[in-house]
């Protein structure tokens, strides 16, 4: 199987999305904070509040600012994080950057325009996800191939589903 494509900004857009989506709902990921941390800040102002402890009003109220404040922060953070990965890694201005991902049952190619190619074996990948936008063959919790899936026709995609029903033994990492 060999697919040929190029990234547009709706693809990087679809990565974003699905990179920063709720993947799990656990104390590790942030989205849970945004919540969590507010709630319990909260929760100790009106308890100092409702008490008559100034201490503990004064402390929730600093720490409610801050959890508030910070999440703004973290989004913003993970943004330029992700945008400076963009600029370093993709050149969007230039229409025929190609790339080329070519999967068998030994190995797989994931190549960028005839000058940087990286071959992997079939044992390295732990998990698989795709959905209407974006296809991912992870390596590791945050090591991944990724391409458009709208880049691989109906024959493709159940080619590709063969080699990962295969070869792909779904790890967590």
């Amino acid at each position: 199987m060999k697919i040929e494509y190029s990234f547009t900004h709706e693809d990087f857009k679809a990565i974003w999305k699905y990179i920063r989506g709720y993947k799990r709902m656990s104390i590790q990921n942030a989205h849970v904070l945004y919540v969590a941390a507010p709630v319990i800040c909260l929760s100790l102002f009106l308890l100092g509040r409702f008490s008559g402890q100034i201490w503990m009003q004064t402390e929730g109220g600093v720490l409610l600012f801050a959890s508030l404040v910070s999440i703004p922060v973290h989004v913003a953070y993970d943004m330029w994080l992700f945008s400076n990965w963009l600029k370093n890694n993709f050149l969007l201005n230039q229409e025929n950057e190609r790339y080329r991902l070519i999967a068998n049952d030994e190995e797989i190619i994931a190549a960028k325009s005839d000058s940087i190619q990286t071959t992997l074996a079939w044992s390295v990948i732990t998990n698989f996800v795709q959905n209407e936008a974006v296809t991912f063959l992870y390596i590791s919790r945050d090591n991944y191939i990724y391409f458009p899936t709208k880049a691989m026709n109906a024959d493709q995609r159940v080619e590709l589903d063969a080699l990962v029903a295969r070869h792909v033994t779904r790890r967590t990492s």
